[in-house]
């Protein structure tokens, strides 16, 4: 298969060039937006037409994001800072955790949605 980086270029603007574009890069994050692009499904959870090495990669990026940026916000605030007696750092770090942890959940609660009720 060959890779063509060309049809990504500015001067490529028409409508059409531009939604596929932003299909096959949504493709990377396991987001189908072409409906003519449904492949037979392997597993419920898989999204059709795209192929499982991008499903297995955002969910290792998920998994890390959470083991990384949640559990060392909790770490931090709960034990480190309880340790140090720095509270002011610990209300800032707490503060944007919870804040940035408020689209993860929404999220969550979508793609729940759309498999539950639709």
């Amino acid at each position: 298969m060959k890779l063509s980086l060309g049809k990504f270029a500015p001067d490529r603007c028409d409508l059409r060039t531009m939604l596929d574009n932003v299909a096959i890069i949504l493709r990377l994050v396991t987001i189908n937006i072409d409906k003519n692009n449904n492949k037979r499904k392997m597993f419920i959870f898989l999204v059709p037409g795209i192929p499982l090495v991008f499903h297995l990669t955002v969910f290792v990026a998920a998994a890390g994001y959470i083991y990384i940026y949640v559990f060392s916000m909790f770490w931090f605030v709960f034990v480190r800072c309880r340790e140090t007696g720095d509270f002011t750092a610990a209300a800032v770090v707490f503060s944007l955790g919870v804040n940035s942890e408020t689209s993860a959940t929404k999220f969550l609660f979508m793609v729940i949605y759309k498999y539950v009720f639709i």
